[in-house]
């Protein structure tokens, strides 16, 4: 599940755009965009950590430091877990009403 350059290059606009610099942001703002610009009403961690590094434009993502961040998402209810494995992002988040606006 690669994302295409023009998705990547999308993304990277899109959280360019809203500024946002933190990980746990620029995670939310990559399901942001999953969910409202790629049409995925659901994701994996390891599809959101690929959009992370693309958002980071290719450079590597420390793993520890992305898993701090998911989890954090997690503990705070920004991204919601369906079943094993798949997550959502949640309705309340202000990435999504950004990447609505942005599409």
């Amino acid at each position: 599940d690669d994302l295409s350059a023009a998705d990547e290059a999308g993304l990277m606009e899109f959280v360019a755009r809203i500024g946002v610099k933190s990980m746990a942001d620029m995670l939310e703002a990559a399901a942001a965009y999953a969910v409202c610009i790629e049409g995925r009403s659901q994701f994996t961690r390891s599809q959101l950590m690929r959009r992370l590094a693309a958002c980071l434009g290719g450079r590597a993502v420390d793993r520890e430091e992305g898993l701090r961040s998911f989890g954090s998402l997690l503990r705070t209810g920004r991204v919601e877990k369906l079943n094993r494995g798949n997550y959502t992002l949640a309705a309340a988040s202000p990435y999504l009403a950004e990447a609505r606006r942005f599409a």
